[in-house]
């Protein structure tokens, strides 16, 4: 009968209401930071097609930092500079680039996915708690 009790005790019902909030509001920033680095992932993508895809050099705009950019002459055999992680880089090719960017772009879609269905299962548990606590409103006097 204790557990019914406890289970039934507003202010318990209440403050597991917020904590589920909390890792609902939680998880949903993970998703936009995610779906931000998908997005990243998929821009640079597109890039290096359209790099590769050029018969010669071309013109582009090199952002050097404060919102200024120069003018530079890209070549698409050129190596590119991609990340290793921990701040580190190498130099590859581009088709290694692209390579390197679909697998984090894959790995980041599964993430993804993972904290899509983390964020309903939380959804849903605060919506059970919800209707509880105002289940138990109505109850009271």
């Amino acid at each position: 009968m204790a557990d019914r009790a406890d289970a039934d005790d507003p202010r318990r019902l209440a403050a597991q209401f917020e904590l589920v909030q909390r890792e609902l509001a939680r998880t949903e920033r993970r998703l936009a930071a995610l779906q931000d680095a998908l997005v990243e992932t998929q821009q640079a993508i597109a890039t290096l097609d359209a790099v590769a895809a050029t018969p010669g050099s071309i013109e582009a705009l090199v952002p050097i930092g404060a919102g200024v950019h120069v003018r530079a002459a890209v070549d698409p055999h050129a190596l590119v500079l991609r990340p290793l992680g921990a701040g580190y880089a190498t130099e590859s090719s581009a088709a290694e680039a692209q390579r390197s960017l679909a697998a984090r772009s894959e790995a980041v879609q599964r993430s993804f996915h993972e904290a899509s269905e983390e964020a309903d299962r939380l959804a849903n548990t605060a919506a059970a708690l919800n209707e509880r606590l105002s289940a138990l409103a109505q109850q009271s006097p």
